[in-house]
């Protein structure tokens, strides 16, 4: 996921291709059409796999660059609750 801008920048650079969907803006488009602007995401990743993190920092600058906020967290962070808010 956060090696997708490379598509696109070898896209501009070879006539003919056309670079694949950018699934960085599948996810972003999908969590910003719930998260109002300015809204939080809270991004839970494996603490344990450094690279579980990367891809969640890359996925929250995208959301910041759309107007939300993101916190990265471990799901030990989390506190579930049966309470159904939709």
């Amino acid at each position: 996921m956060e090696a997708s801008g490379w598509n696109k920048l070898f896209a501009e650079q070879v006539q003919g291709y056309c670079a694949p969907v950018d699934p960085t803006a599948v996810y972003a488009d999908a969590i910003c059409g719930t998260v109002p602007d300015g809204g939080l995401v809270a991004l839970a990743h494996a603490t344990v796999y450094s690279e579980d993190r990367q891809v969640m920092a890359h996925l929250g600058r995208e959301l910041e660059s759309r107007g939300r906020k993101s916190c990265l967290v471990s799901p030990k962070n989390l506190a579930w609750s049966a309470e159904k808010r939709c």
